[in-house]
C-alpha cells in the first residue's frame, strides 16, 4: 500500500468514526437495515454507502456460508449472527424464498429495494458470471452453464444450487433463460413491494442518483442534506 493510500484509508476511517458518533446519538442504528434488491442492482454500492455511514455490515461471505451449511433452512446460529450486526445485503437477504421469514422476524426493520432495468440486470448478471467463470464477456449460454456447474465459490456446487433455488428451476435447460430470469426478477420486486409497508421501504435505482441524500433521509440521519455524499458507484458498467 502506498503512503497516499494509507492516508486515504486513515481519513476514511476517521470520517466513519465521526459519522458513527453523530448517527448513534440520533438513534440511526436502532433499526436493522436489509438490502433486499437482487444481486447486480447496486448491492455492492449499498455496502459501501452503509459502511461509510458507520453501519456494522454482516459480512457477505459469512452469510453465504450459513446458507450452505444450513441448506436454505436457517438455524438459530444464523439469527444470532444477524442480531450481532446492523445492515445486510446479498445472499440470503436478496433472495425471494427468504423474504417472508426475514420480515416476520424483523417487522420493524428498514428495507432497501435496489432496482434497475430488467434487461440491463440480466445482461449484468450474465457478464458478471462470465467474468468469475473465466469466460469471455459474450460467452455462450452453454459455456455459462458449464462454468456454473464447475464453480467452487463458497463450496463446490453452492452457486449452482443457489441459482436453482433462487429462480425455481427444474432443469438445466432453464439456466440463464432470459425470459424466465427476468420474470423471476420482476416477481421478486413485486413481492417486496407487497410485503414491506411503504414507510419502511426505500425503492431506489442507484444509477439514477448522483448522491446519497435519498438514502440519508430514509435512514433518518440528522441533517441529510449535509450528510449526503457523491454516490460511490461500484461494479458499474459503462
Amino acid at each position: 500500500m502506498t503512503p497516499a493510500h494509507r492516508v486515504t484509508r486513515r481519513l476514511r476511517n476517521w470520517r466513519r468514526r465521526g459519522l458513527r458518533q453523530i448517527n448513534n446519538r440520533a438513534g440511526v442504528y436502532r433499526q436493522k437495515v436489509f438490502c433486499v434488491g437482487r444481486n447486480k442492482t447496486g448491492t455492492t454500492t449499498m455496502t459501501t454507502v452503509l459502511t461509510d455511514y458507520g453501519f456494522r455490515m454482516g459480512p457477505q461471505r459469512e452469510a453465504e456460508r450459513f446458507v450452505h451449511d444450513h441448506q436454505w433452512n436457517m438455524q438459530p446460529s444464523f439469527w444470532e449472527w444477524v442480531d450481532a450486526h446492523e445492515a445486510f445485503q446479498d445472499v440470503p437477504f436478496s433472495n425471494t424464498w427468504f423474504l417472508p421469514e426475514l420480515y416476520a422476524r424483523y417487522p420493524d426493520a428498514l428495507y432497501i429495494l435496489s432496482v434497475r432495468d430488467p434487461d440491463d440486470w440480466f445482461e449484468s448478471l450474465t457478464k458478471f458470471h462470465s467474468k468469475i467463470f473465466g469466460l469471455q464477456r459474450d460467452a455462450e449460454r452453454a459455456e455459462l452453464i458449464r462454468g456454473l456447474r464447475d464453480n467452487t465459490y463458497v463450496a463446490p456446487g453452492f452457486l449452482y444450487a443457489h441459482q436453482v433455488k433462487q429462480f425455481g428451476l427444474t432443469s438445466d435447460d432453464q439456466l440463464y433463460d432470459r425470459d424466465l430470469y427476468i420474470q423471476n426478477y420482476e416477481e421478486h420486486n413485486a413481492l417486496v413491494r407487497r410485503t414491506i409497508p411503504g414507510g419502511q421501504l426505500l425503492e431506489i435505482e442507484i444509477g439514477n442518483h448522483r448522491d446519497t441524500s435519498a438514502i440519508c433521509q430514509f435512514l433518518g440521519m440528522p441533517a441529510p442534506s449535509l450528510m449526503k455524499r457523491p454516490m460511490p458507484w461500484r461494479n458499474r458498467r459503462n
